[in-house]
């Protein structure tokens, strides 16, 4: 998880994980945006990030007196221990803040689909308006228009209007969300390249998570049931723990290297999450004007970019399902990486770079002060306000 939050996974699983590595650093922050990112939450909050840091290199320090008790994946992928620190941990809460919660869209595909299917196939397969859909809020409740009054009139010009925009920029020269190559560069991502039917696959809906809060007033207790669906993976994304101290006592999931508990119960109050996976985000178009000048408010502007360097290494041991193909054995490329008024630039076309404006962005670490709130929560009304100061978009239920 530090390693896929700071964009250094191919280091050690080989070059097949630079398009991670890519995406990670490009959309991500600096080690300096993280640190100042840290430095702004609650002093208690920054004293836990280093107490876990301490605890954590103390096992270390402790791993190199006794070698025979150092976990085994790191003798197998030839990785040393190195020290851990407060960065790391606000890096992996970063990477679960940006992914589980929501996506960056699928903006590009959905683009070369309508270009490819058609405007009544691709009204088939993304209807604005799905007749007949069950929700979760009740109607007696009221009802909840995405966009009080717009019409389904509105509906139709909007999309004549974006299919004209479409027509006019390049998208199907444009890169993909990572496209980075052991030759350097990031390459054009040509539709013929892929399989037939990729971009409509990409799009379709798939999977879901659900839970139940259940009230037992005879016993006059709650009962919590969470799914979250998360599927399996190498390494898990959760994994079971619990903290105990003169002043709380709390067990749950959470992602490794987070002192804190993502779902779970206190004695108290339970608290579960689905993944919203809504299209918060953002993708823009935006005019160029040679590499690293864009337009933008009638002026013509230059872009902020830096040069990163990626390093890879095939490691000397296979893992299945881990490492499907590491690729070349090592080496480094240099990549140029590019932001715009409207954040990080995602892909380029001819005369056009793609720039994403993301809903949380420089607030992520947000997400740890809510959560903390939420670990230390004894009723339901204290969880919601607690869960009002997360940054994600997330489905919640909560028992007490």
């Amino acid at each position: 998880f530090r390693r896929a939050g700071a964009g250094r996974l191919a280091e050690i699983l080989g070059s097949s994980y630079l398009d991670d590595d890519l995406i990670a650093r490009r959309d991500y922050y600096t080690d300096a945006e993280v640190d100042e990112m840290v430095s702004r939450i609650p002093p208690g909050l920054q004293d836990r990030l280093r107490a876990y840091r301490d605890g954590i290199n103390a096992y270390i320090d402790y791993l190199g007196t006794h070698p025979a008790e150092v976990p085994g994946e790191f003798a197998a992928l030839g990785v040393p221990l190195t020290d851990w620190s407060a960065r790391d941990s606000a890096r992996i809460g970063i990477l679960l803040a940006r992914t589980v919660p929501s996506g960056d869209g699928n903006e590009l595909e959905n683009a070369r689909a309508l270009a490819e299917a058609g405007p009544e196939a691709f009204e088939q397969l993304l209807p604005v308006r799905t007749e007949g859909s069950v929700t979760t809020i009740k109607r007696s409740e009221g009802a909840f228009e995405a966009q009080p009054g717009r019409s389904r009139r509105d509906e139709r010009v909007g999309f004549r209007r974006s299919q004209q925009f479409l027509d006019e920029i390049d998208i199907a020269g444009a890169a993909g969300p990572g496209t980075l190559t052991t030759g350097g560069s990031a390459d054009a991502l040509d539709a013929e390249d892929e399989e037939p039917g990729a971009d409509l696959a990409r799009i379709l809906p798939q999977g879901g998570s659900f839970m139940w809060a259940i009230s037992d007033k005879e016993r006059d207790r709650g009962y919590l049931f969470n799914g979250p669906q998360l599927g399996f993976a190498i390494p898990e994304l959760f994994f079971e723990f619990e903290l105990h101290s003169p002043v709380q006592d709390v067990r749950g999931v959470s992602a490794a290297g987070l002192p804190l508990v993502g779902i779970g119960h206190n004695g108290e109050v339970a608290w579960g999450f689905t993944s919203g996976l809504s299209d918060e985000d953002d993708l823009f178009a935006v005019r160029t004007a040679g590499e690293e000048s864009y337009e933008f408010g009638g002026q013509l502007l230059e872009m902020e970019c830096r040069d990163e360097v990626f390093a890879y290494n095939t490691p000397p041991t296979s893992l299945p399902g881990l490492i499907e193909d590491p690729g070349l054995p090592s080496g480094s490329v240099t990549e140029r990486i590019c932001r715009t008024e409207q954040g990080p630039v995602q892909a380029r076309g001819d005369g056009v770079a793609y720039a994403r404006r993301y809903a949380i962005w420089g607030r992520e670490m947000q997400t740890f002060i809510g959560l903390a709130a939420l670990n230390d929560a004894t009723t339901v009304t204290q969880a919601g306000a607690a869960a009002a100061k997360l940054t994600g978009n997330e489905n919640r239920r909560d028992a007490d």
